[in-house]
Parts: structure tokens; sequence; C-alpha cells
């Protein structure tokens, strides 16, 4: 049988021995882990800016594009000579049949070009008639 001092000198060697290796592999995991988490932080970082980068491109672009169409009055503008140009179809229409049922033949309004096309009424119809 063993002393108990020996039996004391024994476990405190084996606990120290066991604490330093702990504390080793402990320090190896830290750096471990501290070195992948700061490569990864720096891929989230770069992926992060990234997309923010996109987002603001975005709506840059999105901004000028809606800027552009979206003014009101170019909106307004737009959608009263459709208006008009429907309205004068409309009464183009209407005296047609009008004359169809009278009898009587009108002849039609404005000029004719040498190609036999009718030449717009109005400068804007034109426009119109270009963007279309």
């Amino acid at each position: 049988m063993q002393p108990i001092t020996s039996m004391l000198r024994r476990t405190s060697h084996q606990v120290s021995r066991q604490r330093e290796l702990f504390a080793l592999r402990t320090r190896k995991a830290t750096g471990s882990f501290t070195d992948e988490t700061r490569e990864a932080s720096r891929e989230l970082a770069s992926v992060v800016r990234a997309e923010a980068d996109a987002w603001s491109k975005y709506v840059r672009e999105t901004a000028v594009a809606a800027t552009g169409s979206l003014n009101p009055s170019t909106i307004q503008r737009s959608l009263l000579l459709r208006v008009s140009l429907a309205l004068r179809a409309l009464d183009a229409r209407l005296r047609h049949r009008l004359d169809a049922i009278t009898g009587r033949k009108r002849p039609l309004r404005g000029k004719t070009k040498h190609n036999g096309a009718a030449k717009p009424r109005h400068k804007r119809q034109s426009v119109i008639a270009r963007a279309n």
C-alpha cells in the first residue's frame, strides 16, 4: 500500500498534466476558431458590401427610369393626346355614319401628300403617330 502523500502527489501531477494539455488544446482550438471566424467574417463583409452596391445601383437606375417616365406632366400630356386622337377618330366615324344615313358624301379634310396619304391636321398627331 502507498502512503497518502505519494497518492496526493501522483494525483496532483496527473491533474496538472491534464490541465496543461487542456490549456494547450484550448489555445489551439481558439486560434483555429479565431482564424476561421476572421475569414468567415471577411467573406460575409464582402458579400454584404456587394449586395449593398447592387441595391444602390438598382435604386439609382429605378429612380432614373421612374423620374423620366413617371413625370406627372408627361403622363398627363400623353394621356390627353391619346384621348384627343381617340375622340377625333370617333368623330370621323360618326360623321361617316351620318353621311351614310343621309346619303351625302363629304370630301376628305386636310391636304394629301403626293403619295396619297392624308397629312396630319396638327403637329401633335404626327408626334403621336411617330411615337406609336
